[in-house]
């Protein structure tokens, strides 16, 4: 036995509504056509999923359990709707960013927003990693795009790279370094010594 969706609808309906009356007239039905939906879905499944309690209905403890979790499988469905439409205008419904800590939150923001403008539906996630791990994550499968990431990009096809920002390395060291007694301006030499 199989529990459409149009029954999980009805069910959802009567439970906000109140009544089998109100249900049908925000799902433009008609009364009978609620009752027997419930009816057919009792005898189904054996178990009562409302009593009347004056002019309401009253989800039973079986009847609660239905509703809660085909309103979960309500919004999947819902959200796979979503999904295949957006993919079939070609964006992906979901991006997932690796971003190196040291690029600035506020560009990558911009970028957001003026994404989110173009396409609000796409679900973004943004998560930070450090030093190679923008790379990692991109390699591993846990990210679609790397922003930031430090170094070379690796040896592996599929990945295309971009300049996209420098930020500029300041090289810094406590006054009573060593290295600060080295001539100035700092050879790579020095630098690599230290």
């Amino acid at each position: 036995m199989n529990i459409s969706l149009d029954a999980l609808q009805v069910l959802d309906a009567i439970d906000r509504k109140g009544s089998f009356a109100a249900a049908a007239s925000s799902l433009h039905r008609v009364p009978s056509a609620v009752s027997y939906s419930v009816q057919k879905l009792e005898q189904d499944l054996g178990v009562a999923l409302f009593e009347k309690q004056g002019r309401r209905a009253a989800p039973t403890n079986a009847g609660k359990l239905l509703i809660e979790q085909g309103r979960v499988l309500l919004q999947a469905a819902e959200q796979l709707t979503l999904d295949t439409q957006q993919l079939a205008t070609g964006w992906e419904p979901r991006l997932r960013i690796a971003l190196d800590h040291s690029t600035p939150d506020s560009i990558v923001m911009n970028a957001v927003e003026a994404l989110y403008a173009i396409q609000p539906r796409i679900e973004i996630t943004i998560k930070t990693e450090v030093l190679g791990g923008t790379w990692e994550a991109l390699l591993e499968g846990r990210a679609d795009l790397a922003i930031g990431a430090v170094d070379d990009a690796p040896s592996h096809k599929g990945i295309h790279h971009e300049l996209w920002l420098t930020i500029p390395f300041v090289f810094a060291a406590a006054a009573d370094h060593p290295i600060c007694q080295e001539s100035q301006p700092l050879s790579q030499e020095s630098i690599n010594r230290h």
